[in-house]
């Protein structure tokens, strides 16, 4: 086994809960320094992690002793990303990948070049139901029905029983800066659409539901049209269907609950003889596995069986896949192209919402 140093960048509630413990635990790799805007939040982050070095500028971790980034900060990450894939950077980066697909193609063309491997944190790709669910689903033409539903909770209550250090040293300046760029980036990707629009893009379909939009990719195909696309309750939820390859239909349906705690995932692939539901616990907990329930008939009767495969963490499985990338050049699970092919499919759920007519992926594609 080779160890190979990293550095993070972005010390936010999900690095301090999930990536950080595991590059701490895992033999695999050397944490050698951190980085975020906050100066409190990274030297608090470097402390608490034993980590010998934190900066504040990214740009100060292209040295040659670090072979790997994980690039952990919130809105996208195609201009970080693209900056240290020219220093030749292995790159294991959160979803999404950027906001448009010419930042997606921009950054693939020098990955390509330097030979550097990326992986996207789309960790239920490795999450232990999945897979077990992935293995029985040998034929996507069998699929007749793909449902996910999301009721997405406030995440304090998952977050107020762990030491989350928040920044409280950000400059309004800079913040405002950071949202004005944010949204100069979405608007390459959807248009000159009002701020409402872009931050509903940028957070809710990219932020979040893009997690889906992958999942059910790699489980029954590729989607090729949005038939529909709606929103309601002041942009705190959506419904979209989308029309797959090979005939079916998915339904999606997402929803913020500010007053509820309880968070709730659900993934089900119907078949004619077959019902696979996957059950997902909230993201904050650790070694909470996925439930998966598998319904089986014939003629004569049904059968149900409730399966809880192990207690692996996705998060750390994720990360092993990254240094295996890395140290014995393995193939991405979830290299751009996937990322790009997400991002296409949730700019054409925009673009039905946006004109209130369906839209085809494959148009997506094209430069602005």
């Amino acid at each position: 086994m080779s160890k190979i140093s990293v550095a993070v960048v972005g010390c936010g509630a999900l690095a301090q809960v999930m990536h950080l413990p595991y590059l701490q635990r895992l033999d695999q790799f050397e944490l050698v320094a951190v980085c975020d805007l906050s100066a409190k939040l990274a030297c608090e982050t470097a402390k608490r992690f034993h980590i010998p070095e934190w900066v504040t500028d990214y740009r100060q971790l292209i040295t040659p002793q670090i072979q790997g980034i994980l690039v952990l900060t919130g809105g996208s990450h195609g201009e970080i990303c693209l900056e240290f894939a020219k220093a030749g950077k292995h790159i294991f980066v959160e979803k999404p990948l950027c906001y448009s697909p010419q930042e997606a193609r921009a950054l693939q063309e020098v990955a390509n070049t330097e030979g550097i491997c990326v992986v996207i944190g789309y960790m239920k790709r490795f999450d232990p139901g999945y897979r077990y669910a992935q293995q029985l689903l040998t034929d996507p033409q069998d699929v007749r029905y793909l449902q996910v539903t999301v009721l997405h909770p406030r995440e304090s209550h998952y977050l107020k029983h762990q030491q989350i250090v928040r920044a409280d040293d950000i400059s309004r300046k800079t913040i405002e800066t950071w949202v004005s760029n944010s949204r100069r980036l979405a608007k390459d990707a959807i248009g000159d659409v009002d701020d409402g629009v872009l931050d509903f893009y940028t957070n809710v379909l990219l932020g979040s539901l893009i997690h889906d939009i992958n999942a059910t990719r790699h489980l029954v195909g590729e989607p090729d049209r949005v038939l529909s696309a709606n929103v309601w309750a002041k942009r705190q939820a959506v419904s979209v269907d989308l029309q797959f390859s090979n005939g079916i239909v998915g339904h999606y349906s997402w929803c913020y609950f500010d007053d509820a705690n309880a968070y709730s995932e659900k993934i089900g692939v119907y078949s004619e003889g077959q019902r696979i539901t996957l059950d997902f616990p909230s993201p904050y907990l650790q070694h909470a596995p996925t439930p998966v329930t598998v319904e089986n008939s014939d003629a004569d009767a049904m059968s149900t069986c409730h399966v809880v495969v192990n207690y692996e963490e996705a998060f750390e499985q994720e990360l092993l896949h990254f240094h295996a990338c890395v140290s014995k050049k393995a193939l991405s699970l979830t290299p751009i192209e996937d990322g790009l092919q997400d991002i296409l499919v949730l700019k054409a759920v925009a673009q039905t919402i946006i004109s209130g007519t369906p839209q085809s992926i494959l148009d997506q594609g094209s430069e602005r």
